[in-house]
């Protein structure tokens, strides 16, 4: 009975130790998810779906999420820096107002780098981004 005894505790030990030392390494290889929110006036009308529409990255246990923006003037703006927490709440306040340019969404460095891309719009036409590695296009109805 002593053996069983002992054997049983082993082996809780050394798969409680597999399962630590598995989320340690996937908690220092987080995967880095760009979400590039097109802006455009057409969006504002479906913007309460994008909460919705981004919603299947919130099972992404070992991320860190960004959030990024077009505007009107060309320039590039920043809603969410890194972050282990997805800020569905800062996307729905971003006021979308500018005419439709997808390929400032691309002039990001982080576009480049990250290990997904998220690209959200409701364009109809979407083939500037198409070839774009590792990405992936979130059509918001």
């Amino acid at each position: 009975m002593k053996a069983l005894a002992l054997w049983a505790a082993l082996l809780a030990v050394l798969y409680a130790g597999l399962g630590v030392g598995a989320h340690l390494t996937r908690s220092a290889a987080e995967e880095k998810i760009l979400v590039a929110v097109d802006v455009s006036g057409s969006i504002e009308d479906v913007k309460s779906g994008l909460p919705r529409a981004l919603d299947f990255l919130r099972a992404r246990r070992y991320a860190q999420f960004k959030i990024v923006t077009n505007s009107a003037n060309r320039s590039l703006r920043v809603i969410q820096d890194w972050s282990r927490d997805l800020n569905l709440a800062a996307v729905e306040r971003i006021v979308m107002y500018t005419t439709l340019d997808l390929s400032t969404l691309l002039e990001f460095d982080d576009v480049k780098t990250a290990d997904l891309v998220v690209f959200v719009t409701n364009a109809p036409d979407t083939s500037v981004l198409e070839g774009v590695p590792r990405s992936r296009i979130v059509r918001v109805k």
